[in-house]
């Protein structure tokens, strides 16, 4: 990610809605892209023995709420990236997202 939609075609990524059956690849997904982030920031304790099964209810909420919170999925080589969640909010008086920092070398 961090292309432009044609570099990252021509990259052999797309990005698409998900798929019913990609529960645990989200789960996956998800516990890798905290571990990348946050983990030279967390005592090496901090994940438990199974997060992917921790993660996993919340990967299959996701795609059972599809309707009311689309998720999309990065995907190259056959392989999930990255993802995205939209929707309502959840909580009654959300904070709003005004701008959004990134470094090149992280997106």
């Amino acid at each position: 990610m961090g292309t432009r939609s044609s570099d990252a075609a021509e990259a052999g990524s797309v990005i698409r809605k998900h798929r019913a059956g990609e529960e645990r690849k989200l789960a996956e997904l998800h516990v890798e892209c905290w571990r990348q982030t946050y983990s030279r920031l967390l005592p090496p304790d901090y994940f438990s023995q199974d997060p992917v099964g921790e993660r996993l209810p919340m990967s299959q909420n996701i795609v059972a709420t599809s309707a009311e919170r689309p998720a999309v999925v990065a995907e190259q080589d056959d392989l999930l990236i990255g993802f995205a969640l939209a929707g309502a909010p959840i909580h009654p008086d959300p904070l709003r997202l005004l701008q959004l920092y990134s470094l090149l070398g992280v997106q």
